[in-house]
């Protein structure tokens, strides 16, 4: 019942959407990356979190195609014959697609989301007390390091050179691996971007072949 061209637009339009959604999710995630969180903790998180929050939005992208697709039936069945719309309404073509696009065999799932790490800031950062990874994205202005964690967290270094030094050098390394993690989140919505336009095609070829039965 659709038209070849419809259906095109429908899917250009679902595309814009789906990039729209996939920034959503980039700014969200990134906000939590720049908190200031303990690093163990975040890295969990961020690792959890993201497939979740992405598979949340694949959901609302399937409910924003499902109403182009019914919009544009409805127009084209507006002035046929009642007994075609009432084939249309009896359908529930709507819900038996959602079903279908949700169900175990067929439903978007994310691909597991590989965070890389800097073993070797992770490392160092390891022992240093909570309350440093803290105060240094914050504005304490004193914080105590023994001096084994001093000479960890940075080869060399004299007590004499103090804990701001410390924290400065901690901070960067802290900011390192947040980029690394950022340009990780990047690749990975990449993947999943070619595979939500998939599935959502498969949502409008489904579609499409149900109606055609109609």
């Amino acid at each position: 019942m659709l038209s070849k061209e419809k259906l095109e637009e429908i899917e250009r339009k679902i595309l814009e959407d789906l990039d729209s959604q996939l920034a959503v999710v980039k700014s969200e995630v990134n906000f939590f990356i720049d908190k200031d969180l303990n690093l163990y903790f975040l890295r969990e998180f961020i690792k959890s979190y993201t497939p979740k929050l992405l598979k949340k939005n694949a959901e609302l992208l399937l409910d924003t195609l499902l109403n182009y697709l019914i919009a544009a039936l409805l127009e084209v069945v507006r002035d046929k014959d009642i007994s075609v719309k009432q084939s249309v309404v009896q359908a529930d073509i709507r819900e038996r697609i959602k079903a279908w696009a949700l169900d175990k065999n067929n439903a978007f799932n994310p691909t597991k989301f590989m965070l890389k790490e800097d073993e070797e800031i992770l490392e160092r950062l390891k022992d240093v007390a909570p309350g440093l990874l803290v105060a240094i994205g914050g504005a304490a202005t004193a914080v105590i390091v023994s001096d084994n964690i001093l000479t960890k967290l940075v080869p060399g270094i004299s007590t004499l050179a103090g804990s701001a030094y410390v924290i400065k050098q901690v901070r960067e390394r802290v900011q390192r691996l947040k980029r690394i993690w950022k340009k990780n989140v990047d690749n990975y919505l990449d993947i999943n971007k070619k595979l939500l336009h998939s599935w959502l095609k498969g949502v409008i070829e489904k579609f499409h072949k149900e109606i055609a039965k109609l």
